[in-house]
């Protein structure tokens, strides 16, 4: 049935809108999953050209958007990681980095040492 009222066309053309920019939406998930790219609002957004506010004032979309952007990518080969997994692995690292450069300090203090005994007594100071 055809709406006759222009209040009707206009609630019709608004349906079709959304319709249309839906679509898009959930064609830009499966466009930026096929080819490997990171999964966000913003993301989808700039590559589907709708402002972000629609994805997040429909919540079928924004969950759609946030299930999509929690799985691992499937174009990768080799082991899967995790954001988490890398952040921890950084943590540890930078750790590592900081006790190394207290040892190779520590290290340096006991050679200066011995450098500066052994000058001492080369000088003949020391009897």
């Amino acid at each position: 049935m055809k709406p006759t009222s222009p209040a009707d066309r206009l609630a019709q053309a608004r349906t079709d809108d959304y319709t249309r920019r839906r679509r898009r939406v959930l064609a830009a998930l499966v466009d930026l999953t096929r080819d490997g790219q990171p999964i966000s609002v913003s993301a989808v957004a700039r590559l589907d050209g709708v402002h972000r506010s629609l994805i997040y004032r429909h919540g079928d979309l924004h969950a759609a958007v946030a299930a999509r952007a929690a799985q691992p990518p499937n174009n990768a080969s080799g082991p899967q990681v995790s954001l988490n997994s890398l952040l921890s692995d950084l943590a540890n690292l930078t750790e590592r980095n900081a006790r190394l450069a207290e040892h190779v300090a520590r290290l340096g203090q006991r050679l200066s040492e011995a450098f500066g005994q052994d000058a001492w007594r080369a000088t003949g100071l020391s009897r």
